[in-house]
C-alpha cells in the first residue's frame, strides 16, 4: 500500500465521520469511486483497534486530578458548594 493511498483513505475517513450511518454507504460509493482497496482502508479506520478499546476501558471516568475534589465533595456535601468550604 502506498503512502498516497493511505492519505486518500484518511481523507475519506475524515469526511465520512460527518455522515449519518444511513448516508455512509452512499458516501463510500461516491468517495471511493469503485476503488475497493481505498474503501477497505477507509473502513478499517472506522474499526477501533484492540489497543484503543483497552486504553478506553482502562481510563478512569474521572481524571486523577479531579478525583480528590469529587471525593471531598461526597464526604462533606453539606459544607461544600462548588469546592468552597462553608465553615
Amino acid at each position: 500500500m502506498g503512502h498516497r493511498k493511505q492519505q486518500q483513505a484518511e481523507a475519506v475517513f475524515h469526511d465520512l465521520v460527518d455522515q449519518t450511518p444511513d448516508e455512509q454507504n452512499k458516501f463510500f460509493e461516491m468517495a471511493c469511486k469503485g476503488d475497493i482497496e481505498l474503501r477497505e482502508l477507509a473502513e478499517k479506520l472506522l474499526e477501533p483497534s484492540d489497543e484503543v478499546i483497552d486504553r478506553f476501558l482502562q481510563t478512569p471516568a474521572f481524571a486523577p486530578e479531579h478525583r480528590n475534589a469529587v471525593q471531598l465533595q461526597a464526604e462533606h456535601s453539606e459544607k461544600i458548594v462548588w469546592y468552597y468550604s462553608m465553615d
